[in-house]
């Protein structure tokens, strides 16, 4: 609308969340949410890569590559690409697809996410799903309202919140 670029406040991310009193049990947490992710890779051909999905350069390796159904996005930061229906729980942390262990290790994760991607201001904390029942859901989001919520207000980049 020629009012230069959104700020932060314009940005959302959607995440996996398990939070435990130790590490184990925020991720069995998240391994419990993540049956989710195991089914929604199933898509029909037509809905596999979208327009505007990918980048167009991630589009033409792949067909370059002989790919022409999926074109796949999921990586780690450090380029390996990873199957979200089977990677662990390191490594949908290192991809943003999930975050989780103790109250700490959790907030540290979506710092770091947060100063990596530069910034958003709504977090959409996916904290029940596929396996995870009622009583460890509740035990998820208290934890996580509890302990980690507050402290969200303390991420900042270059000034901006």
């Amino acid at each position: 609308s020629g009012k230069g670029p959104p700020g932060p406040d314009q940005f959302g991310y959607l995440v996996l969340i398990g939070v435990g009193n130790t590490e184990k049990e925020g991720y069995d947490r998240v391994r419990m949410i993540k049956g989710y992710l195991e089914t929604t890779g199933i898509t029909s051909e037509a809905f596999l890569n979208p327009q505007g999905y990918a980048p167009v350069s991630v589009n033409v390796a792949a067909l370059r590559r002989g790919n022409r159904k999926a074109i796949r996005v999921e990586t780690t930061r450090d380029g390996r690409p990873i199957n979200n229906a089977t990677a662990d729980v390191p490594d949908l942390i290192q991809a943003g697809t999930c975050f989780a262990g103790t109250p700490d290790q959790v907030f540290e994760q979506i710092a770091d996410f947060y100063r990596y991607v530069g910034g958003f201001g709504h977090i959409l904390a996916m904290m029940q799903g596929g396996h995870l029942g009622h009583d460890e859901t509740v035990k998820n989001l208290t934890l996580f309202s509890r302990e980690v919520l507050p402290r969200l207000g303390e991420l900042k980049i270059d000034g901006l919140s």
